[in-house]
């Protein structure tokens, strides 16, 4: 009977332990990301973080479909810019280019946002985008403190080691959309939900600071 006991305490001790972990990795920065993210939409006058939660979602989708227009719109602009070699001392044509860069610069000036909307945007975008920045700082880290040599990584040849190397960011993509699994692979309904109750918290503050 001791031994059940003691054994239950154990599991149910290491059950907290592990909700507890969850909690601080991925509940505590989803609030601080959404909280970031809303707070900026808001005062850059994209949103209107007040309104109601049907405006806001309507809101929120228009920004995500405005902005990826837009990307495209700027990347075709930027190939129909290249200077031939005849008009190099184009000056008009070089101050266009200037501002269409500087415009560039200020749309990818807030890089988590350009992030979120490429994971899909939502709670589930933005826990995606945490996951990915997680996992691709622990690879920096591994390589860096445990770096195998360059006689290992070429071993095959630089041809294997591209390919390695694509394999393991589309590995890294695959699990960042995957990201309740990362976290939380015993309870994937508590994953969403810690995940969901972060990212709800973020923007009641940021509600709470806009009123």
């Amino acid at each position: 009977m001791l031994k059940g006991g003691v054994r239950r305490t154990t599991i149910d001790a290491m059950d907290i332990f592990e909700f507890s972990a969850v909690l601080l990795k991925l509940g505590l920065p989803m609030t601080v990301l959404s909280w970031l993210m809303f707070t900026w939409l808001h005062a850059e006058g994209k949103i209107n973080i007040t309104a109601d939660r049907k405006k806001l979602e309507a809101d929120l989708k228009e920004v995500r479909k405005s902005h990826k227009q837009e990307r495209k719109e700027k990347t075709k602009q930027r190939k129909r810019d290249k200077l031939p070699l005849t008009q190099r001392f184009n000056f008009a044509k070089l101050q266009r280019l200037a501002d269409a860069d500087q415009d560039q610069a200020n749309a990818e000036a807030n890089i988590i946002f350009d992030r979120w909307t490429w994971f899909g945007g939502g709670f589930y975008g933005l826990a995606a985008l945490w996951t990915f920045v997680v996992i691709e700082t622990l690879d920096v880290f591994r390589f860096v403190f445990a770096f195998p040599g360059f006689t290992a990584i070429f071993e095959h040849g630089i041809i294997s080691a591209l390919v390695s190397l694509l394999v393991n960011q589309f590995t890294n993509i695959a699990s960042a959309f995957t990201w309740f699994h990362y976290w939380y692979e015993q309870s994937v309904p508590l994953a969403l939900l810690i995940a969901y109750i972060g990212y709800w918290l973020g923007l009641k503050i940021a509600q709470y600071q806009a009123a």
